[in-house]
């Protein structure tokens, strides 16, 4: 069914209709549930005769429907630009209530589509693409179409064609497209009315009063711009507290609500609430708060319900032991819990509850600075369920298994076509190791002076006396060198 054939059906009687007769509170009456359904009676308001619905006691005139407020802006005596079933809609509002279509152009829904002849295209678009020939004016700022140039600026027409104004606020001269107020002033007015408006959301008159003082500390700190656009996201963490305390609370106490990640991006609120005294920052409990929070993202790596999750709780149950007696830290704990669940997660992949001497020696060749930290975990297996493991880093297949990382990295490179003086440096560091063995920590420390491209665009690198040539950056001969190394 077609949306034309959609419209003409009778929502009463759910009958296809030529004619509509009537729309009440956003239903659709033909002409025989017209009939029927309404009858002549005194409008519930006014008291006026009209045709109401026999069954709605409270139903109301057009005329009374028609000055009520707008349903979206609440005001009143304004050209009403569609009726609802929740009530009138203001013209300005009405827009909102509109069923989005797709922009000819990016096809993306939206409910204000338009044509814009000076783009020679005769479809309807989206608010983006109609404006996509809009250009930052040189002188107010203001994203607007831009007529003329102006100090080889290019600006708007309202600039171009009206002398600067006085800034109502502080006074000082405006570009006529900024309207009556400078920017600084438009900002702080913005920041003003949005902090204004946010107290609304607190019950208690204290935590007002702090979210108040919090957006003057934030205008002195980042300035009135930046303090405007982000000052609305710092409420909910503020809402939150107030509910939570009625006050503000420990510094523990937040992390343990918000957690560490989320409190950095309110970074700003707490400095406001140290610099008030509200709060001692604690860096030995966040310290505390980033071991566990890690503990526990390295525990849960491997299944809870898995055969490998059970030596793996043992091992932090003896770990924590240890700690509680004081042989060990919590720090400790976390950097010798990593390298266990790394090696169980291998085990649970294989569906084993303990890892194999494979897969232990496949673990140090891949990280074989790990030996140490690993090696209380299989002291640990060894004497708790006699396991036959065995220690051992096996340097050739090291040395192959970085190799082969070096490769990918170089393929990488080259592939992404970049040639920016970070890649550059990646380049080199990379091609040390790979073409002559240069530990990466030494090629780190290469300064400027030492590196001289030649006239092929290859690099020569001076290193302690000795020179170093590696290939020129993302050359595809480079590629079919590899190629022949592996």
């Amino acid at each position: 069914m077609s949306d034309n054939d959609v419209k003409k059906t009778c929502d009463e009687c759910g009958r296809a209709v030529a004619k509509i007769k009537r729309v009440f509170n956003g239903i659709r009456y033909c002409a025989a549930c017209y009939e029927r359904v309404f009858i002549k009676k005194p409008c519930a308001q006014c008291t006026l005769p009209f045709r109401l619905p026999k069954n709605n006691d409270a139903a109301i005139c057009d005329n009374c429907e028609k000055a009520k407020p707008c349903v979206r802006c609440g005001r009143f005596n304004l050209v009403i630009g569609k009726m609802t079933a929740y009530g009138p809609v203001c013209n300005s509002c009405s827009v909102y209530f509109r069923t989005p279509r797709p922009c000819g152009i990016c096809q993306r829904p939206s409910i204000r589509l338009s044509e814009v002849s000076r783009l020679g295209i005769k479809v309807q678009l989206c608010e983006r693409c109609a404006r996509s020939d809009y250009r930052s004016c040189g002188r107010c700022g203001r994203h607007r179409l831009l007529v003329a140039t102006q100090n080889e600026l290019e600006i708007c027409k309202k600039c171009a064609t009206h002398e600067d104004t006085l800034c109502g606020s502080c006074g000082i001269a405006v570009p006529a497209g900024r309207g009556t107020q400078c920017e600084r002033c438009y900002w702080e007015k913005t920041l003003k009315n949005r902090i204004v408006l946010n107290k609304s959301a607190f019950s208690n008159i204290v935590m007002e009063r702090n979210f108040e003082l919090f957006g003057t500390w934030l205008l002195q700190r980042i300035g009135a711009h930046k303090a405007a656009l982000t000052i609305n996201k710092y409420v909910p963490f503020f809402q939150e507290v107030e509910k939570k305390w009625n006050k503000i609370p420990s510094y523990e106490f937040l992390l343990e609500s918000f957690g560490q990640e989320n409190l950095k991006k309110l970074k700003p609120a707490l400095e406001w609430m140290s610099s008030q005294k509200l709060l001692l920052l604690n860096d030995e409990a966040k310290q505390i708060h980033l071991d566990e929070r890690l503990i526990g993202r390295y525990l849960d790596s491997v299944p809870q319900q898995s055969l490998a999750r059970v030596p793996l709780n043992r091992y932090r149950d003896y770990l924590i032991e240890k700690k509680q007696i004081g042989k060990t830290s919590l720090r400790s704990i976390r950097l010798a819990l990593r390298p266990a669940a790394t090696l169980q997660k291998m085990a649970y992949e294989s569906g084993l509850e303990f890892p194999t001497q494979m897969q232990l020696d496949t673990f140090l060749v891949e990280r074989p600075g790990q030996e140490a930290a690993i090696t209380g975990f299989i002291n640990f297996l060894i004497k708790e369920n006699a396991l036959n493991l065995e220690l051992r880093v096996d340097s050739k297949k090291h040395k192959a298994h970085r190799r082969k990382l070096l490769e990918k990295s170089i393929v990488n490179l080259i592939m992404s076509g970049r040639k920016d003086e970070d890649a550059l440096k990646k380049w080199i560091k990379i091609s040390l190791e790979y073409f002559h063995g240069v530990p990466k920590s030494t090629a780190a420390k290469i300064s400027h002076e030492a590196v001289v491209e030649n006239e092929d665009g290859s690099y020569t690198i001076r290193i302690g006396g000795e020179d170093y040539w590696i290939p020129e950056i993302n050359q595809t001969s480079t590629l079919r060198s590899i190629s022949g190394r592996s």
